[in-house]
C-alpha cells in the first residue's frame, strides 16, 4: 500500500550452499558494499545474511523489533546500516553479580542512532536490544551477519549446523 509505513526482515543467504554458491554469495556481499571485515575469511561468518528494511512515515517513528535477546552462540553480529536511519536501544542481559535481568525498561538504557555506513558490533545474546526507524523521508536498509572468533584470532573450525540456528531463523533472528 503506497504511503503506508512498513518494516520487514528476512534471510538473504542460508546454510548449505555449495562452493560455487558460496563464491556467488561473496560476490553479492561485495556488490552490496558491506565493509570488508563483514565478509572477511579471517572471521568464521554464519552463512546467513539478515536483511532489515522499512519505510517509516516522514513525521512518525516506526517500531522495528521489540526488546529481545537472541538465543545464539557466537562471538557477535555485524549490523551495517546501508541507507536511512535506525535507532537502537540496548541494555545488558545480566546485571553484575549474576542477578536476573530487570523487567523491560529503558531507564538507563543506551540509545543510539546509526546512519549510512555505520557498523554496530554487538553480541545479541548478551544485550537486550530493540530497534525503531525514526521519522525520515525514505527507506532504512541494514544488513547483519553473525561471526565467531577463535582463541588465537583465526577463524574456528566450522561446526555442523545446529538446531539452534534453525530455531533462530524461525523466530526471526537478528534485529
Amino acid at each position: 500500500l503506497p504511503g503506508l509505513p512498513w518494516y520487514v526482515s528476512c534471510i538473504l543467504l542460508a546454510r548449505g550452499a555449495t562452493a560455487a554458491e558460496q563464491r556467488r554469495q561473496r560476490g553479492l556481499l561485495r556488490r552490496l558494499g558491506l565493509p570488508a571485515a563483514t565478509r572477511s575469511r579471517r572471521f568464521d561468518h554464519g552463512d546467513a545474511l539478515w536483511v532489515f528494511v522499512g519505510v517509516p512515515s516522514p513525521c512518525e517513528a516506526l517500531a522495528g523489533r521489540p526488546e529481545h535477546v537472541d538465543e545464539v552462540h557466537h562471538s557477535g553480529t555485524w549490523h551495517v546500516q546501508a541507507c536511512g536511519l535506525k535507532e537502537w536501544r540496548l541494555r545488558p542481559n545480566a546485571p553484575a553479580g549474576g542477578e536476573e535481568p530487570p523487567p523491560p525498561s529503558w531507564d538507563g538504557a543506551l540509545s543510539l542512532t546509526v546512519g549510512p555506513g555505520d557498523v554496530l558490533l554487538i553480541n545479541t545474546r548478551m544485550w537486550f536490544h530493540a530497534t525503531a526507524l525514526p521519522p525520515q523521508p525514505g527507506p532504512s536498509l541494514s544488513f547483519a551477519r553473525d561471526f565467531e572468533l577463535g582463541a588465537d584470532g583465526a577463524p574456528p573450525k566450522r561446526r555442523a549446523c545446529s538446531r539452534e540456528g534453525g530455531e533462530r531463523a524461525r523466530r526471526g533472528g537478528a534485529s
